[in-house]
């Protein structure tokens, strides 16, 4: 519930129409299902910035979502990478 009121607050900062979803599953399978469901026009992920290894054994979200997606997808890094 406060992850929900935050983004709330967030969306009515900019000024912005915002749908906020929360689903359960497959994180990247969930995000490109609700953005086609929905009709997205984009979708913002955080990335960790992993590489290399890590990133091959950990998989990727942000890496699915963006080679799937029927939309746009922005990534945002963290800032200490």
């Amino acid at each position: 519930q406060q992850g929900r009121e935050t983004l709330k607050e967030l969306a009515k900062s900019f000024d912005l129409k915002v749908e906020t979803i929360f689903k359960e599953g497959d994180p990247g399978h969930e995000i490109i299902h609700a953005a086609e469901e929905f009709n997205a026009d984009l979708i913002v992920l955080g990335s960790h910035g992993h590489k290399g290894w890590k990133r091959f054994t950990l998989g990727s979200v942000a890496e699915l979502v963006v080679r799937h997606a029927h939309c746009p997808v922005l990534t945002i890094k963290p800032k200490n990478q």
